[in-house]
């Protein structure tokens, strides 16, 4: 990737988007129950000529007073892949491991946590504290069967700060409901005078899901809970003007929305 840091100004906050590079992820998973024919002339319009949707890792920065906080922490290495970017691209605007006091995971899964720990165990940002919502917690840990997943959070317990939706993580940083994708995803509200920017975790993973807000990812653990969470936000966000920053659309990861009864048309933000 030849870009894969974008600094922006939102309010009072200084903000980077920080790649982690790019991954690629099958059309089938990303579009469950799209129709086949349906689904081949959307990502023909796209000019995605196979069957794996290429997919950015777009992490969020904010320096918050005199401290950074990241949201997310993308996939991490992976053998033979084009990620495990993140590290290298926070060295290059000067930013160490140390100097982030704030981790915030949108959830658990791992295109976003993969990075979370480094491969010791450890850990990857020493002196953060890492924050993840309750709901999301008690999934991995209690009900699911996914030890990989369980076995990163146990391994962070030490690190972690549980948070309930609707509440301020940090100053300006509001915890938003998002359910669906996974139990306690949670999307970010991020405040700043009247402006306001949406993160919105994987609420949506490609600009197809606009177009289709129907088709749902292989992943959702309640698909239809994980479509109203979709309609509602994106809804919400259109409506108030909100700015949006998109995890895996084309970097950097801003955008705005405007609806109309054609539906989501999704413009740089």
């Amino acid at each position: 990737m030849a870009n894969e840091v974008y600094r922006f100004r939102f309010g009072a906050f200084d903000c980077w988007s920080v790649s982690d590079g790019e991954g690629e992820f099958g059309a089938e998973k990303y579009f469950a129950n799209a129709p086949p024919e349906a689904l081949r002339a959307r990502l023909d319009r796209y000019n995605i000529q196979g069957d794996y949707v290429p997919t950015p890792l777009n992490c969020l920065l904010i320096r918050v007073g005199r401290r950074y906080a990241l949201v997310d922490t993308g996939m991490g290495p992976r053998p033979g892949g084009n990620t495990g970017r993140l590290l290298t691209n926070l060295e290059s605007i000067g930013v160490s491991r140390r100097e982030v006091k704030a981790v915030i995971c949108s959830h658990a899964h791992g295109d976003h946590m993969g990075n979370a720990l480094d491969q010791n165990g450890d850990p990857t940002f020493p002196e953060a504290r890492y924050y993840l919502s309750v709901a999301e917690w008690a999934y991995w840990v209690s009900k699911s069967s996914n030890a990989s997943i369980r076995e990163r959070l146990q391994s962070l317990s030490t690190a972690l700060t549980l948070f309930d939706h609707d509440t301020l993580i940090l100053p300006g940083i509001r915890a938003i409901a998002a359910p669906g994708h996974t139990p306690g995803q949670t999307a970010l509200l991020i405040e700043s005078g009247d402006e306001r920017l949406l993160y919105t975790a994987d609420i949506v993973a490609h600009p197809i899901h606009l177009e289709e807000p129907s088709w749902h990812i292989a992943a959702d653990v309640d698909p239809v809970l994980a479509l109203q969470s979709r309609r509602t936000l994106l809804l919400e966000a259109a409506r108030n003007r909100w700015r949006l920053f998109v995890y895996h659309f084309p970097f950097p990861g801003l955008f705005r929305l405007l609806y109309t009864s054609e539906g989501f048309t999704l413009m740089p933000g």
